[in-house]
């Protein structure tokens, strides 16, 4: 557990321009009740893609209705491209600036908070199937 907490911090410091004061964090999104659903974070890892693009995972868990139990992951990127949106979502974690994200990574795993999340459904015809994506969240305590 302690590497993925090294190393998020060493992506976070790597990529500091998240941070940087004349980056403004992008709008919060608003989603219809309907698509909204409860769910708790149950851990956040480091991320890369397959193009070495850096990510923070957050893995959330429904906690109530038809889904509960099921898991869903959400990418905070953290490239050029997506640091007003990087922002936004490490300012709605509690990340205020670098300067000690071990201590918030480790309050975040000891006690998850509850958020709440918009989930898109898209439903494929061929195979029959639905999948879930995590548009945005915010935190409910």
């Amino acid at each position: 557990m302690k590497q993925h907490k090294e190393n998020i911090e060493a992506m976070l410091l790597n990529n500091n321009h998240v941070f940087q004061k004349y980056t403004r964090p992008a709008e919060d999104v608003k989603w219809a009740k309907s698509m909204c659903h409860k769910a708790q974070l149950v851990d956040i890892l480091p991320y890369r893609s397959k193009l070495n693009s850096p990510a923070i995972r957050l893995i959330f868990e429904f906690i109530e209705g038809k889904h509960a139990g099921e898991k869903l992951d959400y990418y905070i990127w953290l490239t050029d491209r997506a640091k007003r949106f990087a922002k936004r979502d490490l300012l709605l974690l509690g990340f205020k600036n670098l300067s000690h994200p071990n201590e918030l990574i480790d309050h975040l795993r000891e006690t998850p908070p509850l958020c709440q999340i918009g989930v898109l459904e898209t439903r494929t015809k061929f195979p029959p199937e639905t999948q879930r994506e995590i548009k945005c969240f915010e935190l409910l305590e």
